[in-house]
């Protein structure tokens, strides 16, 4: 019997890969696949579900991919397990909570270095051009300021059991380190 953290990990570009430390074990599915249509039952056999980040120009709006995922819904609704979106999975989580998505000016390339709280100081990249108008300031766990004028939600915490963050961690380390965050409710 094996003690590591059962991973879903959705993915909406193929290509995509969710490394982990080794207490992790991670599922794979491609969530444009025919075949995608996860029970309930198969949902709760996981301890977090991990939406991954989309392909720029290859992915609909996020807040579309619900018209061409319907059974992604399947996977929101349920009650029993965190979900943690990142980067376009984040915008995913945005828009099913009736929140708007704004887009940047100019598509937002950066790493840096963040203390947030309930994580440590770590290194994240941010590659994204639309951002989550939240309408509710209590649920935005950490902001980054853009430019002069625009301050970004970049960790939301949008009910006990869905998270998302903004950017990508740079390392293994810090992502498993942010999943056993939310899995615990330390957030």
């Amino acid at each position: 019997m094996s003690n590591k953290i059962n991973v879903l990990f959705i993915h909406f570009f193929k290509e995509s890969k969710l490394l982990l430390t080794n207490e992790f074990n991670i599922t794979r599915q491609f969530a444009f696949s025919k075949s995608f249509n996860p029970t309930s039952s198969e949902l709760e056999k996981y301890d977090i579900i991990v939406f991954g980040a989309g392909k720029a120009g290859r992915n609909p709006k996020a807040s579309d991919v619900l018209k061409y995922i319907p059974s992604l819904t399947k996977v929101l609704k349920n009650k029993k397990i965190k979900i943690f979106g990142l980067c376009y999975g984040m915008q995913i989580l945005c828009h099913y909570h009736g929140n708007k998505l704004n887009e940047l000016e100019k598509r937002h390339k950066s790493t840096k270095r963040l203390k947030i709280n309930g994580l440590k100081n770590m290194r994240v990249r941010f590659n994204h051009k639309f951002t989550c108008k939240m309408s509710s300031k209590k649920k935005v766990l950490a902001s980054f300021q853009f430019n002069k004028k625009e301050s970004i939600p970049i960790l939301i915490k949008y009910n006990k059991n869905h998270y998302g963050s903004q950017f990508h961690f740079t390392n293994r380390i810090d992502r498993s380190f942010a999943l056993k965050s939310v899995i615990n409710d330390k957030l």
